[in-house]
């Protein structure tokens, strides 16, 4: 018997899925000093910093710190990493090494 939700004829999101989003943390603020960011490296991002991304977003994940999760999920989306940002959502942080040997 599938668990669909009364009268909209879907089914309900899977738990943790993308279709719904929890509300954003981040501030104006804190957007425009990762658009500064962004600017200043010319819209691109250097190897390095791509690994301690991974890095800092496992540990944030580790400890619960979402807003950290969010504000590096922000900039690599922004830049257009949708690939490797989508790896950082869903955890899979050991894909990191043959992602970046196409560099």
């Amino acid at each position: 018997m599938e668990n669909r939700l009364q009268g909209s004829g879907q089914l309900p999101p899977e738990p943790g899925g993308n279709d719904v989003k929890e509300k954003e943390m981040l501030t104006a603020q804190e957007k425009a000093r990762i658009l500064a960011k962004i600017q200043k490296d010319s819209y691109g991002i250097a190897l390095e910093q791509m690994k301690q991304y991974f890095i800092e977003h496992q540990h944030a994940r580790e400890i619960g710190d979402k807003k950290m999760m969010e504000k590096i999920e922000y900039h690599l989306t922004y830049i257009n990493f949708h690939y490797e940002c989508g790896l950082l959502v869903t955890g899979q942080y050991d894909k990191l090494p043959k992602v970046i040997q196409n560099w």
